[in-house]
């Protein structure tokens, strides 16, 4: 069948032949299986502005969290799908699956968040040693490799529990995890600093273009005066919000300049020529729109 020479290819072979020779373990031997599993699966009309913080598969990215955007009742917080500090998620579905930035460790902030069932809990025994060496295995081919070849045959990009629980993972000894785990610790470290610093960057921005979000809070009808009439009349370019902002710009003192007198922009947007079936294992790098 189809999903048979999908599987059995080549290079997921190959690939889980080397990790085998290497001396590899399956995760279900590093991680406590009680305490892992699917998420729950709050439903979009129980979305909210303010509750409780709902991790979904999207807000994973590259060993983090990001900015959590959708909340859900509070009565899912006695839900077995609530996050703990060291916990590792990854993503078992979605058109993503397959891709490096689906893993994230729970944070301390993040720590009492639900998670909903496109993410998969790992509560692995050592958390800081095995726990932190996974997301950095996580970003390999060699891990890689092995989600995209379990994708069920069921029409959506979808790893099954026994799929998950048997990934292979190097059997390193103590002292490479630990330093691999470091750099990671590292890393958050350093994330936390820069979150820190963009924050406060934000903020003297903030301050120094006298913005308020009053600034925005206009009529859905608005009118052009003679001076701001352009060559363009529709509703979306001559929006009452984009009006309020050029207001805001031409009554304040601060300078400004148009974009082209800062930076050099290419005339060539893109090869959009380049379809998958020119793609190679080598040669020039390829940069996607969605690896920004």
């Amino acid at each position: 069948t189809k999903k048979k020479l999908f599987y059995n290819q080549s290079y997921f072979i190959d690939n889980e032949l080397i990790l085998n020779n290497f001396g590899s373990v399956s995760l279900n031997s590093l991680i406590d299986i009680k305490k892992s599993g699917y998420g729950a699966l709050p439903k979009s009309d129980e979305y909210l502005d303010n509750g409780l913080p709902l991790i979904r598969g999207g807000d994973l990215s590259y060993g983090y969290i990001q900015e959590i955007g959708v909340f859900v009742p509070k009565y899912y917080k006695d839900s077995r799908a609530i996050a703990k500090t060291g916990d590792i998620l990854i993503l078992i579905k979605g058109a993503c699956i397959d891709g490096p930035e689906g893993v994230a460790r729970v944070s301390e902030c993040e720590n009492g968040y639900l998670y909903n069932g496109s993410c998969y809990r790992l509560s692995f025994k050592n958390k800081d040693l095995d726990g932190r060496f996974f997301i950095a295995y996580s970003q390999t081919k060699f891990f890689l490799k092995q989600k995209s070849r379990h994708i069920a045959n069921t029409g959506i990009s979808y790893n099954d529990e026994n799929s998950i629980l048997n990934y292979l993972i190097p059997n390193f000894s103590i002292n490479i995890k630990k330093y691999i785990g470091d750099k990671v610790s590292q890393a958050e470290i350093l994330r936390l600093f820069a979150k820190s610093y963009i924050s406060k960057a934000e903020n003297i921005f903030i301050d120094s273009i006298h913005w308020s979000s009053e600034i925005l809070n206009v009529s859905k009808i608005g009118k052009l005066k003679p001076d701001e009439l352009e060559n363009r009349l529709d509703l979306k370019y001559n929006s009452p919000q984009r009006l309020a902002i050029l207001r805001h710009i031409k009554k304040s003192s601060f300078k400004t300049a148009p974009l082209n007198e800062l930076v050099e922009i290419s005339a060539m947007v893109g090869w959009k020529g380049l379809t998958t079936e020119f793609y190679r294992k080598s040669g020039p790098w390829l940069l996607r729109g969605v690896e920004f």
